[in-house]
């Protein structure tokens, strides 16, 4: 899948996890920048909360990381996200950077 994208993509996926549902909960994300390697991201949530705020929170972080990139390189144009279902039954959002 990765091989197949714009060089300048940046592919994110995330997840988060709960030990029951309500119960201890945690945050996951893994990036791929441009001319990076991989950034894995992980995050405590709560102790007792649902599977959602977990998944949630792994959106917020990824989020986060690449706004916090955006601030250390120009970016000329950034796409419109497009969302595309997958094989997983669960929607790819793609965001494209093009450096200036």
């Amino acid at each position: 899948m990765l091989q197949n994208e714009d060089p300048n993509t940046v592919i994110a996926f995330t997840d988060g996890s709960c030990r029951g549902n309500p119960g201890p909960c945690g945050a996951g994300s893994c990036v791929f920048l441009p001319s990076v390697d991989k950034v894995e991201l992980k995050q405590p949530v709560s102790k007792l909360t649902s599977i959602l705020v977990g998944e949630l929170v792994a959106v917020k972080i990824i989020l986060q990381f690449i706004l916090e990139e955006l601030k250390k390189r120009p970016i000329k144009k950034v796409k419109d996200p497009v969302r595309q279902p997958n094989n997983n039954r669960c929607a790819q959002t793609r965001l494209v950077m093009q450096d200036t």
